[in-house]
């Protein structure tokens, strides 16, 4: 698909140009209820991710992001083992692969001292369950494209 064709298809369909976004992507998701962990993934899948791994557990997920380099990091706050609060902070402060990798904390814990405690201990962005399929997808893309420009070195448009 040329950049012509992702454009007129972003003007009809806006996600229709995450495809390109997410390709080659890996995330981790950090769930533990199985079948919303299998619908994040099988979602992310559709939109373009090359790979999606899930784990239940804060130990799994912290094995998971020191062996692989994660994109996006999603993370339940009620998890057995560590939460996902704890989880983020421990991997914060690792020098892991993935520690500097965008969070979203994906949670059924909405409270106004949830939300800050979980943006606080290192989450980007803080979303509460149920979320749509296209609001998660959204935010994602959007967590990408602040790294994205991070990436880019401040003077890199200037030509000598």
């Amino acid at each position: 698909m040329s950049s012509t064709d992702i454009e007129q298809a972003a003007d009809t369909d806006p996600f229709a140009a995450l495809a390109e976004v997410f390709a080659g992507r890996r995330a981790l998701v950090l769930e533990d209820d199985p079948a919303l962990a299998e619908h994040v993934s099988d979602r992310l899948l559709r939109a373009g991710f090359e790979a999606v791994d899930c784990v239940d557990a804060g130990e799994q997920a912290l094995s998971a992001a020191a062996a692989h380099a994660y994109d996006i990091l999603i993370l339940d706050r009620l998890t057995k083992g560590l939460d996902g609060l704890e989880t983020l902070k421990r991997l914060r402060t690792s020098s892991g692969p993935s520690s500097d990798a965008p969070a979203l904390m994906l949670t059924a814990l909405t409270g106004e001292r949830q939300r800050v405690e979980g943006l606080l201990g290192g989450a980007d962005d803080y979303l509460s369950k149920p979320i749509g399929d296209e609001e998660l997808l959204a935010r994602i893309a959007a967590q990408l494209r602040r790294v994205a420009r991070r990436a880019r070195p401040a003077n890199a448009d200037l030509v000598n």
